[in-house]
């Protein structure tokens, strides 16, 4: 996997990007690092310029992932915090039932608890292949869903721009990953710290997802960004970047 360094204090973390992202998601926290903090963002398998996992398969991916946590954690002397956006959030923790031993923590941003209908949909044979390709592989389909999620935005958000530059056929290998690893219940044991944020205009699922994700993981602390809708780190980055590295506290 791809990774750039930021920072080079002892405080290390290791982000994750979302669905339709790359390493440059995190930017956003880059200005905004504290100065006893390293951050590494990575490109995932398949993604930005990282290679494609063996398969696509949660076991595969996670083995990637566990591989680029080796090598900050050598490369930094300390065991890292990750922190992961939307689908990378769910990597994440898939990444601790791995190797929890090895984390110092975990932060989700606007984690789904469960693989919503309306992306399940896309994963349905040949009928759910086009539906996504006309959703997110066309301008028009991308205008007309980002208009159509207006309420899950702020106003200067873009919900579906970032898919314009990603491998069509990687994001839908993505979603069949999510649809396998089920929900929340699939993380229950982990005892690792972690906090989930979401912003406060987010999808329904993540909203109403808090006490799913309590009876998976009952040490959880969840936060909710005002004002902030599915894309937190950049229409709140400046709350986000205080719940990240602590300072919210």
């Amino acid at each position: 996997m791809e990774l750039e360094r930021w920072g080079s204090g002892p405080r290390v973390y290791l982000g994750l990007h979302g669905w339709g992202g790359n390493r440059t998601t995190f930017e956003p926290l880059r200005v905004r690092l504290p100065p006893d903090v390293t951050f590494w963002s990575a490109d995932l398998p398949g993604y930005g310029v990282s290679p494609r996992p063996e398969a696509f398969t949660e076991a595969a991916v996670v083995d990637d992932i566990v591989a680029a946590v080796r090598r900050v954690s050598e490369e930094s002397g300390a065991r890292p915090t990750l922190v992961g956006n939307c689908l990378g959030a769910i990597l994440a923790l898939s990444t601790a039932r791995r190797i929890e031993r090895e984390l110092a923590g975990l932060v989700g941003i606007d984690a789904f608890p469960f693989l919503p209908w309306y992306f399940s949909l896309f994963t349905r044979g040949s009928f759910g292949r086009r539906a996504y390709f006309a959703t997110f592989a066309s301008a028009l389909g991308r205008r007309l869903t980002n208009q159509a999620l207006a309420a899950r935005r702020t106003e200067d958000a873009d919900l579906t721009a970032s898919f314009a530059r990603v491998d069509h056929d990687v994001t839908l290998a993505y979603l069949h990953i999510m649809r396998a690893i089920g929900g929340a219940e699939h993380f229950a044991g982990l005892g690792l710290p972690v906090t989930l944020l979401h912003g406060e205009r987010t999808f329904g699922a993540v909203r109403s997802g808090g006490e799913r994700w309590r009876r998976a993981l009952p040490q959880v602390r969840t936060v909710a960004l005002a004002g902030a809708g599915h894309l937190p780190l950049q229409e709140a980055p400046d709350a986000v970047a205080a719940v990240v590295f602590g300072e919210d506290r």
